[in-house]
């Protein structure tokens, strides 16, 4: 569970209640068997007078599950999980990271960006010739993925306003007015009710 999608509320009022919350350890719980770091999340599975019985998510690398028992509330705090993310949100995380990708590829291999001309230089012909094709594979795969984010989903109209050189030779631009890619010109301006956009003009 991701931590940081997390927020906190008020304990119930009832400690009946307890059972089936989540909650997050405030400080390290120890007992016989080990310790849990504080930050852990787990569920509240049992309340009895002497405190709260927790099951935790099992560990990612070995698999083992903890569970403690006889915990004070004093050592945990109840939360819950932030409201889902908007598909604008879900567009956003996509596309950043198809860039990040992106971003990683272009770190490799031998066709780089000459720093002062903002040219590309091909230097891969004195390394390893399979190795660079590989890589270059690796680059165009990562830009395929950065322009499907894109395409599917559009441009947040917010984000940025498409200009001439996103547009056809008829100059239109496609926008997402109720659900659905209607063609516009960018010249009129955007639509009313467009939400987002996509790029019709192809410049090589």
């Amino acid at each position: 569970m991701n931590n940081e999608a997390l927020k906190v509320v008020p304990h119930p009022k009832l400690k009946r209640d307890y059972k089936g919350r989540i909650v997050r350890a405030t400080r390290d719980l120890t007992n016989g068997w080990g310790t849990i770091p504080a930050g852990s999340v787990g569920t509240i599975s049992n309340q009895s007078p002497k405190g709260s019985s927790i099951d935790f998510p099992p560990c990612e690398c070995c698999g083992l599950r903890a569970h403690i028992s006889r915990v004070d509330v004093s050592g945990i705090e109840f939360v819950e999980q932030q409201s889902k993310a908007t598909p604008d949100t879900e567009m956003n995380e996509e596309v950043l990271a198809a860039e990040n990708r992106l971003s990683t590829q272009l770190n490799y291999g031998g066709i780089e960006r000459d720093s002062v001309s903002g040219k590309l230089v091909m230097n891969y012909r004195p390394g390893d010739l399979p190795d660079e094709i590989g890589q270059m594979r690796r680059l165009a795969r990562a830009f395929e993925a950065l322009a499907e984010s894109l395409e599917d989903k559009g441009v947040e109209c917010a984000q940025r306003l498409p200009t001439q050189d996103d547009a056809d030779d008829n100059g239109d631009v496609e926008w997402l007015r109720s659900g659905v890619w209607m063609r516009g010109r960018v010249s009129t301006g955007v639509p009313v009710d467009a939400t987002r956009w996509r790029c019709l003009g192809v410049r090589v």
